[in-house]
């Protein structure tokens, strides 16, 4: 069995929301999520974003929530400071 790279285990993600995978595909995904923290964040955000447009289009949006019944992330709304400028946020180091 051949190891997927990051890239290809990202187009399995979004293939798995569409169709069912082959035996193969589906065991060498599982093996490198137990790996790569960075692509199961990916895959479950997908989760999260798919949830999010189904509720969407049933006329929900409001209230999405996981599978066990609880909101994916905080609750408090983001708030931009109005007087935050891009153009003048400081350089990073590199």
């Amino acid at each position: 069995m051949i190891m997927l790279n990051c890239e290809q285990v990202t187009v399995l993600c979004s293939d798995e929301l569409d169709r069912r995978l082959p035996v193969t595909d589906r065991v060498a995904l599982r093996l490198h999520m137990m790996m790569c923290k960075g692509c199961s964040n990916y895959r479950a955000q997908l989760g999260v974003i798919r949830a999010a447009m189904r509720r969407y289009a049933e006329g929900g949006a409001s209230t999405i929530e996981d599978e066990d019944g609880t909101r994916p992330w905080p609750t408090q709304r983001f708030s931009p400071d109005p007087n935050y400028s891009f153009a003048a946020r400081p350089a990073l180091a590199g």
